[in-house]
């Protein structure tokens, strides 16, 4: 199960992914984000369900080009059919993933994640306050990212869900500047347990408030 799909069932949150329906496929539309007051889900990496689609009958490579999510298991042979009949195949047939630790960089400034990348920093500088989880800080891109809206203003505090949160910052080099220790340790927070084991009430509170 995919986290936007927890409305199917009786926990369900209304999750906003970024994708919406169109002639019968779930297609790219960034501009979603600003039209709803749902919880946003930014998947910077990508999916294993997102896929770049061509018609089948096409007569310019890649110049026209939709990104289609499969929440909705409508891929057969890598082929889709929407509502008007119009026949679309994947291209490239892997998922629009992104892994590995450096090159992965340079593809955010590409397609889909370009779009992603803007709305994750819309979206810090609405906040002063970052609670990170399940995060390795081993992302280049997303590190710059978080770091730039950090020292940006000594209002900005993170809150590192992590057992060894500040070894785990030092061994990737997350290093914010102009900052003295005691500082960087009213700033970042770090709550030293993994999130399964988190009492909101206990936990987060005390240090959010």
């Amino acid at each position: 199960m995919y986290l936007e799909e927890t409305k199917k069932f009786d926990f369900w949150i209304d999750i906003n992914d970024g994708f919406v329906p169109y002639n019968g496929l779930m297609e790219w539309d960034p501009d979603s984000f600003y039209q709803t007051s749902t919880i946003k889900l930014l998947k910077l990496h990508g999916s294993i369900n997102w896929f770049s689609l061509v018609p089948i009958e096409y007569k310019k490579m890649l110049k026209e080009y939709i990104v289609f999510s499969n929440k909705n298991n409508q891929l057969l042979n890598y082929c889709v059919t929407n509502q008007e009949g119009e026949e679309y195949r994947t291209y490239p047939f892997r998922p629009m993933l992104l892994i590995g630790k450096f090159m992965k960089y340079f593809k955010y400034y590409e397609s889909i994640y370009i779009d992603l990348m803007f709305h994750f920093k819309r979206l810090l500088d609405e906040t002063n306050n970052l609670i990170i989880s399940g995060y390795s800080f081993g992302d280049t891109g997303v590190n710059n990212v978080i770091l730039n809206w950090f020292n940006r203003s000594k209002i900005n505090k993170i809150f590192l869900i992590h057992p060894k949160g500040y070894s785990l910052m030092h061994e990737q080099y997350f290093r914010p500047t102009n900052i003295n220790l005691v500082e960087l340790h009213e700033r970042i927070n770090v709550i030293p347990k993994y999130i399964q084991n988190l009492d909101w009430n206990n936990d987060i509170e005390n240090y959010l408030y």
